[in-house]
């Protein structure tokens, strides 16, 4: 490379951005402890026993569907009783066993105050997400919500993202997305957006920098101080 020349890292810095989209799960805070205990209380009204770990681990993963989908799979049946046990041991259990990652909320007030729009994309139902969002205090942090009750198809497909974009008037070229699976990348980069890959909850997914996200961050205050960088004005 060429003296004076500009590295691509360097070039992805010296983009600005009117916008930061954050997912959920693995990335604003780590709920999968506490679905396990709601789905295992929402299956008891079909099992005489406990389900096992790998029994509800096999109900998630990309396109799983939203809670109520998840909770009709593991019990076999439609019941509304099955659903609102799900909610009531999700909401009685939340302030017990999920917390904001460090720094997230610093980052997300920064983004704010640098005059950026905030979104949030997850593929978890509106219901579970506004008591998540609600129970974490941060739900006046984001001015778009988008859950898996809205997206027309879950992640990686990119229309989920780009309508938060188009609330916000940003265009994808002007936008971060950070997120912590490859369906996360998978969707920034479809979109068009900068992509943080967000390894603080699991810092050895090889998997997920493979995928070659513009970013690779450790730390919520690796976030805080990306947003900085890329806010400058």
């Amino acid at each position: 490379m060429g003296a004076g020349a500009v590295t691509p890292e360097e070039g992805r810095l010296a983009r600005r951005i009117d916008a930061v989209v954050l997912d959920l799960d693995g990335t604003l805070a780590d709920t999968f402890p506490l679905l396990l205990v709601a789905f295992d209380a929402a299956s008891r009204g079909v099992r005489d026993r406990a389900l096992t770990h790998a029994e509800m681990v096999a109900h998630f993963g990309p396109g799983a569907g939203t809670e109520e989908m998840i909770v009709a799979a593991l019990t076999g049946r439609e019941d509304a009783a099955d659903v609102d046990a799900f909610f009531a041991a999700y909401a009685a259990r939340h302030g017990e066993l999920v917390a904001l990652f460090p720094g997230l909320r610093e980052g997300l007030e920064l983004a704010r105050g640098r005059g950026c729009g905030t979104g949030l994309l997850t593929g978890k139902g509106r219901r579970s997400t506004e008591i998540t969002l609600r129970e974490l205090g941060v739900a006046d942090l984001f001015d778009v919500v988008v859950t898996g009750d809205d997206a027309p198809a879950p992640k990686p497909d990119p229309r989920g993202l780009l309508s938060i974009l188009d609330r916000l008037a940003v265009p994808p070229s002007r936008a971060l997305f950070v997120g912590d699976s490859i369906a996360d990348v998978g969707a920034g980069q479809a979109a068009g957006t900068l992509v943080a890959a967000a390894h603080w909850n699991d810092p050895d997914d090889a998997a997920l920098r493979a995928r070659e996200p513009d970013f690779v961050l450790h730390t919520g205050d690796d976030l805080r101080d990306l947003i900085e960088r890329l806010t400058g004005r």
